[in-house]
């Protein structure tokens, strides 16, 4: 009469710190939950000429970026939002080879203006960082440059965006038509179109097409400033007349359309559907003795004839 020697069932396995019932391993390899990660998406908020204002709170567009990302906070829970912003001090920016100042994951600091994409990178928490960039005037300028040197940008969203090149600040200064210039129009033309001084291939290039450029509806691209629509992109008129001292090219990147065009385009660009949550891993399992194995396959091991002879001689 053979003998069995039934072990008990409820075999536990450790792996990666959880434990696991018998009944979960499968073939020597057991796909473990090991976390629940969140997709991260940092926000990338750049201001044009004269956009820093004192803190980060007090910058030119800080309430319309900081209300959007409350919003995306609040409707998409699944995301880790973190952001970064930079701010021109005004006339050191002239001719775009100036310094911009930063608030981030690093505090506060001051970076070259042509080193944003480099610094953006070292902003994002992770390389898997998926980035969002939204500039406005000169702002909108630095963002196109900054894509193409920080690359894999998600989405790009300029508004307004001037050259600094083109129209720097002693450009825009002469292309007033105040009336300390006697009502004569100084008109430079890189103050009254898009920047043509970026590689628009290269912008789409490094954003995979995912470009959204927001300008002046006809009627409001009038004064000493403003815009106009860049083929390449996908573009949208907001209409955004002059109120008291601001221009219209100033409103528009303060005006409710445009940050809603922002978010849609935002929440379009990474559905929940299309982002995991879950991240699973293949754990590296210790081989176990094939008896131990038949054992949790729900099988009876039978004993070597000399132990089942041994416990014959013990039970009698």
């Amino acid at each position: 009469m053979k003998n069995y020697l039934v072990l008990l069932a409820g075999v536990l396995a450790v792996a990666n710190g959880r434990i696991l019932q018998a009944d979960q391993i499968e073939a020597g390899s057991v796909p473990v939950v090991v976390e629940t990660v969140k997709p991260q998406i940092m926000l990338v908020g750049i201001g044009g000429w004269k956009s820093c204002l004192g803190q980060a709170n007090d910058q030119y567009i800080s309430n319309r970026f900081f209300t959007l990302i409350q919003n995306l906070r609040r409707c998409r829970p699944d995301l880790d939002i973190s952001y970064v912003m930079y701010c021109s001090p005004g006339l050191k920016a002239i001719r775009g080879e100036g310094q911009v100042r930063y608030y981030g994951r690093f505090g506060a600091g001051m970076v070259a203006e042509q080193s944003i994409g480099q610094s953006i990178n070292r902003h994002k928490p992770s390389a898997n960082t998926h980035v969002v960039v939204i500039g406005h005037s000169h702002g909108g300028w630095m963002a196109m440059r900054a894509a193409i040197c920080a690359g894999n940008v998600d989405a790009l969203f300029t508004l307004e965006p001037i050259s600094a090149y083109q129209c720097d600040t002693k450009d825009y200064l002469a292309n007033r038509t105040r009336k300390i210039f006697k009502g004569r129009q100084n008109i430079v033309p890189g103050c009254r179109r898009a920047p043509t001084d970026v590689n628009r291939m290269a912008v789409l290039q490094a954003t995979g097409g995912n470009w959204t450029n927001i300008h002046l509806a006809p009627g409001t691209d009038a004064g000493d400033v403003y815009s106009s629509a860049i083929p390449e992109a996908v573009n949208y008129q907001v209409w955004a007349p002059r109120q008291g001292k601001y221009n219209a090219h100033h409103n528009l990147g303060l005006s409710a359309d445009t940050w809603a065009i922002i978010e849609r385009g935002i929440l379009a660009t990474f559905p929940m559907h299309q982002l995991p949550t879950i991240q699973y891993i293949e754990p590296s399992i210790p081989s176990v003795e094939p008896a131990i194995n038949s054992v949790l396959e729900g099988q009876l091991v039978p004993l070597p004839a000399t132990e089942a002879a041994a416990v014959d001689a013990a039970s009698f």
